[in-house]
């Protein structure tokens, strides 16, 4: 993947493509994909992947033939997120700067008041409170305000700050915001500014998710209510390109100069040939997908290079700066660096900026209040794309003991989901409820959430590589019961098929969904 994007014969493909010649552009994509595929090498990858991104763009036909070169590649059963943090240098540098950075603001104060954008599971929060209680100067309180799109992610936030904040000996309030960024109402930001005021703001790898309103770039105006808040500062992570282009065939090329450093820097990294393949195909794949194989008004990995952060941050009314001194440093490996640049920390990998981090100050006085359109917006309702967690535990687990016999495999495929989802087993486990009742407390759950249960309850039953017609009944009858249509449980059955063995072995449903079942 060392050519430029404009030399490799997949840009010929691509700008086929924004041109609207689909058939032709079909035609050299199955070529290009069938002339990678008879070099059988691993660094054939890239083209797969990239391939199956811009097939989705042709049609069903060409995305399930471009999938199919993917099930080469054994990806084994892993969490994703623990080996992107033990392993992927430059997330976990740029983690580490934010976190010191967030620990020398928060340490030792009577009152701490962090407002989180993008919290998710609160995973980094839980870390800061474990580095805190290690250091021995906790705060007499932390506040914590999380901003989520993702209701089930604020809730799991929730309850892992709070578990980490008993344990670590801190009094720790939360307040949960149930909000995209740019969705946050009028009145919602008057409360942020009441309880929020002097806070230190984290952005870890949230603003480029901040999408156009009304066909309108609010980013500035999002970062000028930031300011109104007063805080004391924010610290933002970014991966460093421009992936918000509209057009495809810039955006194309930045994507693949970008994830091309990114593969090689995987290649580089201490892991086998197959941890390597779950991050490319698995992790990075998916953002991919986003970036040039979704449409303009459906993708949301838009992200810019840093220079259009700063400028948008002194719009806004701060001063950008890197990172102290003392949070500098290089990887283990010495092949990613923190170097401090003209207004950021860059953890450069060949000899560019990857991820930028930086600290934004406020200055000069108060901007007045900048209104988005859409203030007093009501509250969002859950999206059909959003997964209810613990319906989907409820319901997989008691589609396994419908038959009454829990093969280890269907143990262990639970288990791994519930890890990931961050739901207690034990309870799942010892419901006692009939698969009727289950399903008929999850008719009312997301649609993403019913149709991912059903798909998995699939994987499930042919785990052992079997699929009995009685499963296959089973099956059809949790899909009546969810109100799930009978083309997606054949749709689910025949993909897998065509995934099986290799990638029915492959890295959990939460992340392959779109590899297993050709939909995000």
């Amino acid at each position: 993947m060392q050519s430029d994007a404009h030399t490799h014969p997949i840009h010929t493909v691509v700008h086929r493509i924004s041109e609207g010649a689909t058939a032709e552009s079909e035609g050299h994509l199955r070529d290009l994909l069938a002339s990678a595929k008879a070099e059988g090498e691993r660094e054939a990858l890239p083209v797969f992947v990239f391939g199956a991104a811009l097939a989705r763009r042709l049609g069903e036909g060409a995305h399930q033939a471009a999938n199919l070169y993917l099930a080469d590649f054994d990806v084994p059963q892993i969490d994703l997120f623990n080996l992107l943090a033990r392993h992927y240098t430059p997330v976990t540098l740029a983690s580490r700067l934010l976190n010191d950075r967030i620990a020398r603001l928060t340490a030792g104060r009577d009152a701490a008041v962090l407002v989180d954008v993008g919290i998710g599971t609160g995973r980094q929060v839980a870390s800061l409170i474990e580095r805190l209680a290690i250091d021995g100067r906790r705060p007499g309180l932390l506040r914590v305000i999380g901003i989520e799109p993702s209701g089930w992610a604020l809730e799991a936030a929730r309850q892992n700050t709070m578990q980490a904040a008993e344990r670590a000996g801190i009094r720790l309030e939360f307040h949960g915001l149930h909000r995209a960024l740019e969705r946050v109402s009028e009145g919602e930001w008057s409360e942020l500014r009441r309880i929020g005021k002097g806070a230190v703001v984290n952005a870890s790898f949230a603003l480029h998710h901040v999408s156009d309103v009304r066909g309108i770039d609010v980013r500035t105006k999002v970062l000028r209510r930031l300011r109104a808040l007063e805080p004391e500062e924010i610290v933002i992570a970014e991966p460093n390109v421009d992936h918000h282009d509209p057009r495809l065939v810039p955006r194309f090329a930045n994507c693949w100069a970008h994830f091309g450093a990114v593969f090689r820097l995987i290649d580089a990294l201490a892991m086998t040939p197959e941890e390597r393949d779950a991050l490319k195909v698995c992790f990075f794949g998916r953002e991919i997908l986003d970036i040039v194989g979704s449409t303009e008004d459906a993708r949301s990995e838009r992200h810019e290079p840093v220079e259009s952060w700063i400028r948008r941050l002194r719009a806004a009314g701060f001063a950008t700066s890197h990172m102290d001194d003392g949070a500098q440093g290089t990887a283990g490996d010495a092949l990613v660096r923190v170097e401090a640049h003209a207004g950021y920390s860059g953890v450069d990998w060949e000899g560019t900026t990857s991820i930028a981090v930086l600290r934004a100050v406020p200055v000069g006085a108060t901007p007045r209040w900048d209104p988005v359109e859409t203030d007093d917006a009501p509250a969002a309702p859950e999206s059909r794309h959003e997964l209810d967690p613990h319906v989907y535990m409820d319901v997989l687990a008691a589609m396994a003991k419908a038959d009454a016999v829990v093969d280890e495999r269907e143990t262990a495929f639970i288990e791994r989901q519930a890890a990931l989802l961050g739901v207690d087993t034990r309870a799942v486990w010892a419901r006692e409820a009939t698969l009727e009742e289950v399903a008929a407390a999850a008719r009312n759950a997301p649609r993403r959430t019913r149709e991912a249960v059903v798909r998995d309850a699939v994987l499930l039953a042919m785990i052992d590589g079997h699929f009995a017609e009685s499963e296959r009944q089973l099956a059809g009858r949790l899909a009546a019961l969810l109100d799930v249509e009978a083309s997606i449980l054949a749709r689910a059955e025949h993909l897998l098929r065509l995934y099986e063995p290799d990638l029915l072995r492959g890295a959990p449903s939460r992340f392959t969904e779109y590899w297993l079942l050709a939909q995000k």
